[in-house]
């Protein structure tokens, strides 16, 4: 993974952007397919997030891996899974 200088402080991996749009006014504007798949997007970067740090979690506590940077480093992966999942179903739901 790249140095946080060199991505300018900003980690690549988070959807940032997607979720800002899905929970600002502008979500409602956008085409029913762009905001499915804004969701998708959301949805699949949270499952990648929470499912890759299983493997921190479960070495947790160790003398490389510290309890409180195992929890930061891991913790965003189920809000935006869920937030994700929340919008996917709700735009769904929308279009019925």
């Amino acid at each position: 993974m790249a140095p946080r200088a060199a991505t300018g402080g900003a980690l690549p991996h988070r959807p940032r952007a997607q979720i800002v749009l899905a929970l600002s006014g502008a979500w409602s504007i956008l085409p029913p397919y762009l905001g499915q798949l804004l969701a998708g997007t959301c949805f699949l970067a949270g499952l990648w997030q929470a499912a890759t740090h299983v493997p921190l979690v479960l070495d947790g506590g160790g003398s490389e891996t510290p309890w409180a940077s195992v929890l930061l480093h891991s913790s965003p992966g189920l809000p935006i899974l869920a937030i994700a999942l929340w919008l996917a179903l709700r735009t769904s739901a929308a279009e019925l």
